[in-house]
């Protein structure tokens, strides 16, 4: 495997193993779908109509009060052939995200939703055991990176960028081509 490979493998445990929700704890919801013109045409942006629509639809998803507290919306674009409009939002707790806990919005040019789908964690509050980091951005580098049989030398601390993730930058280490961020 060539080292943008590894790097990107590396970046993908790097983000299981800090998660801080013991992501073997909580287990994504299998994808739930909803289809049709499920809302009527509308003017306002496409971020209030997929946050006003989630949280209107949420018991129809089985999540509970709370699940929809803390997102974030990962991604937006609109689809020039037919004015669509994607929306992409990510539930966390506590500021941390909640890996693959991931719901799509989709709105036609006339602002109706016709599509969504989600794998928001019901229950998410109860279904966690813990809501901070279990160990440390460099403690999780390593250990990724002896998963994957990787030895990094001269790992250094390049950023603290803290948060409720407590996320941070390390250099190459000989084993990335790029600085790694955890």
């Amino acid at each position: 495997m060539h080292r943008t490979g590894i790097s990107c493998l590396l970046i993908a445990a790097l983000a299981v193993s800090v998660s801080g929700l013991a992501n073997a704890a909580i287990t994504t919801e299998p994808a739930r779908v909803q289809q049709g013109l499920l809302t009527g045409p509308t003017t306002d942006p496409a971020r209030e109509v997929a946050t006003i629509y989630l949280e209107k639809a949420s018991a129809e998803f089985g999540l509970r009060p709370g699940d929809l507290e803390d997102t974030v919306i990962r991604d937006e674009y609109r689809s020039a052939h037919n004015g669509v409009t994607h929306i992409y939002v990510r539930q966390r707790l506590n500021g941390i995200e909640v890996v693959n806990g991931d719901s799509n919005v989709n709105i036609d040019r006339e602002g109706r939703v016709f599509f969504a789908g989600t794998r928001f964690v019901s229950n998410l509050v109860g279904r966690a055991n813990a809501n901070s980091p279990s160990i440390g951005a460099l403690e999780a580098l390593l250990s990724a990176a002896k998963h994957l049989e990787l030895q990094p030398n001269e790992l250094e601390l390049l950023q603290s960028i803290g948060g409720p993730a407590a996320a941070a930058i390390f250099s190459r280490g000989g084993i990335s081509l790029e600085e790694i961020p955890v």
